[in-house]
């Protein structure tokens, strides 16, 4: 991607953040609101950042995916 273009979008998304946390003020949310929200996507995103580690690093070292056994195999087992 065009860095110029990059650099726009990343001063578009700062500016709406911006005027979401402005909005969020406005709209009466407290502190207290705050903390608990932040305390609730902790999680969230602390799990979604170790997915994103977990998929990047096997696609780079060429790991193939498990691949679940399908019914007709389980069945013939059996």
């Amino acid at each position: 991607m065009n860095e110029y273009i990059s650099a726009f979008i990343g001063q578009v998304i700062r500016h709406f953040l911006t005027l979401a946390a402005g909005l969020l003020t406005a709209y009466g949310v407290t502190a207290d609101q705050q903390d608990s929200l932040v305390s609730a996507t902790t999680a969230v995103i602390v799990s979604v950042v170790l997915f994103l580690i977990s998929q990047i690093w096997a696609a780079k070292t060429g790991k193939a995916q498990l691949e679940a056994p399908s019914l007709k195999d389980v069945y013939k087992k059996r």
